[in-house]
């Protein structure tokens, strides 16, 4: 995509697999395959136009931790966009990440 996103973009691919590139090995980043599990709408957009929204991603590996960090995240119908994880506890489901648009 060519804007960045914004918060209607993300809710059209919640429960879809994104991709956390983090670390490297031999000059290669690995990654973590994690799913949109929800897109919260924080506040309307203010006088800068911005949106304010929040995304939570979730790992189904619990014991899996990426500190907070800007990390490259990939969507296939998204693109490649550079995101503010962080951790906020392993759930149910798994190790889930926070990030905040605002």
């Amino acid at each position: 995509m060519q804007n960045e996103p914004g918060s209607a973009d993300f809710a059209a691919r919640v429960h879809q697999t994104f991709q956390i590139h983090y670390g490297a090995r031999s000059g290669e980043l690995a990654q973590r395959a994690v799913e949109l599990i929800d897109v919260s709408e924080l506040a309307p957009a203010g006088a800068t136009g911005r949106e304010q929204f929040s995304l939570i991603f979730c790992d189904p590996d619990a014991s899996a931790y990426l500190p907070q960090h800007i990390y490259p995240v990939e969507h296939e119908t998204l693109g490649r966009m550079e995101i503010f994880l962080v951790p906020i506890g392993p759930g149910p489901d798994g190790m889930r990440y926070q990030a905040i648009f605002s």
